[in-house]
């Protein structure tokens, strides 16, 4: 369509009153003869437009967007993460190439239950060592020095309010290696020796003895269920059938 044709069908246009299958509404507007020939359809907040002359009146039509579908990665490539994580940990202690973050790792899937018990008394005793060494005199501060921290973060610990507190704290941080190899060696101790009286059980058994005891808790859920529903039952007969020995005797004479 031309803009003069166009424009010559804007200004005759007319208000539809008649609903149009499909579409939303007929632009209708008053038009001056110096207005520029330019659509307005442009600004109208729509998808798409499609503007017909139909009897000298513009129909603007919608056209529905069509819904993108993102592909979806399938669920066992995410419960399979940390399988294939665990398997390189492996390969990498077979291979003896593991560092001390992954070795802590390994062992805490393995024997978590284990390694996070010795890992907090460890962690206790370290902290309560720092601390009776700050207190009793040692010069802590010239010792982190010698490590490698810097001056500025030394004279902070010494003014700082915590006083000893927060120079243990810093030794703590600083002996976090030391801390690790400790926690793993207790670990690999425990195990070995809860593996001779025979009182560990692997993380799958661990898991097994889990699901157990939720499925023994869910039968018991569903026997007292069923119980209730028993009882429900029963009680429903015997009110029935006082009812009808009721309703018996009013008939009777």
């Amino acid at each position: 369509m031309s803009g003069s044709l166009l424009w010559q069908a804007l200004r005759q246009s007319r208000p539809l009153h008649a609903p149009i299958h499909r579409s939303w509404h007929v632009l209708s507007l008053p038009w001056s003869s110096s207005a520029p020939p330019v659509c307005p359809l442009s600004n109208l907040p729509c998808s798409r437009l499609a503007v017909t002359p139909v009897n000298a009146r513009l129909r603007v039509l919608r056209v529905p967007r069509v819904p993108r579908v993102h592909p979806v990665a399938p669920l066992s490539r995410t419960y399979s993460s940390d399988d294939k994580k665990t398997a390189e940990l492996e390969r990498l202690e077979k291979a003896g190439q593991l560092s001390l973050s992954q070795r802590f790792k390994l062992q805490f899937k393995r024997y978590w239950y284990v390694l996070v018990p010795v890992h907090v008394a460890t962690s206790v005793v370290w902290f309560g060592g720092f601390y009776l060494m700050c207190k009793s005199g040692v010069d802590v501060s010239s010792i982190l020095s010698t490590l490698g921290a810097s001056e500025t973060y030394v004279a902070k610990l010494k003014d700082s309010d915590l006083g000893y507190y927060a120079m243990a704290y810093a030794c703590y941080k600083v002996a976090t290696p030391v801390r690790y190899t400790v926690t793993l060696g207790g670990t690999t101790l425990t195990v070995r020796k809860l593996s001779e009286y025979g009182w560990l059980k692997t993380t799958s058994e661990v898991a097994s003895d889990f699901r157990d005891r939720s499925d023994q808790v869910k039968h018991k859920m569903d026997d007292f269920k069923g119980s209730i529903g028993d009882m429900r039952e029963k009680v429903e007969d015997e009110w029935e059938r006082s009812w009808k020995r009721f309703a018996e005797k009013r008939k009777k004479p």
